[in-house]
């Protein structure tokens, strides 16, 4: 296991209205557990339910690897009035194309609704444009996934393409609708 000393401020922490967003530690591998349902795993390609806290260890040091060499940004979304994790967000470089970005985001089932989620997304567009040096970030969702797709809309993002989407969780393709922003 990595030393939790280095990894916690690799990326400069973002506070909005309601939210405080903070790059992911070590120490989150239990709220991510907690927070990953069933509900929020069949939105989403590579995140099982359950998702266990070793399994969520080994993603946030897979993920903390990648920052450290400018391909990945991720942060815990914390409630700034409870102080309590209710989500993820990331930006991942694009392994097609490096001045491209692929965002990621998802809020606890309990916490939806709340506008979080496009709260989350608004702070995380610039700031991993500038951290990473990209051109453009997409983000795509099932077509069924109406939420997270007028999440992008209400956040400026354009709409893109429609292509299939393996998911490895449901070991299957499925259609997805892509939206993209740029700087």
């Amino acid at each position: 296991m990595k030393d939790d000393t280095v990894e916690t401020h690799l990326f400069p922490e973002m506070v909005t209205a309601k939210l405080r967003l903070r790059s992911v530690s070590l120490s989150d591998a239990k709220n991510l557990s907690v927070l990953m349902t069933s509900g929020i795993s069949r939105w989403l390609a590579s995140w099982d339910d359950p998702l266990g806290v070793e399994a969520a260890t080994k993603r946030i040091e897979e993920l903390q690897d990648r920052a450290m060499l400018k391909e990945a940004l991720s942060y815990m979304i914390v409630d700034r009035r409870t102080e309590q994790a209710i989500g993820w967000i990331s930006v991942q470089r694009s392994t097609s194309s490096p001045r491209r970005g692929e965002l990621s985001y998802w809020i606890g089932e309990e916490h939806q609704g709340k506008g979080y989620a496009q709260e989350a997304v608004s702070a995380m567009l610039p700031t991993a444009a500038e951290q990473l040096n990209l051109d453009l970030i997409e983000a795509g969702a099932q077509l069924e996934n109406t939420s997270s797709l007028a999440v992008m809309v209400r956040c400026g993002m354009v709409p893109g393409t429609e292509r299939l989407v393996y998911a490895p969780t449901r070991a299957r393709s499925e259609l997805c609708r892509f939206y993209e922003w740029m700087p």
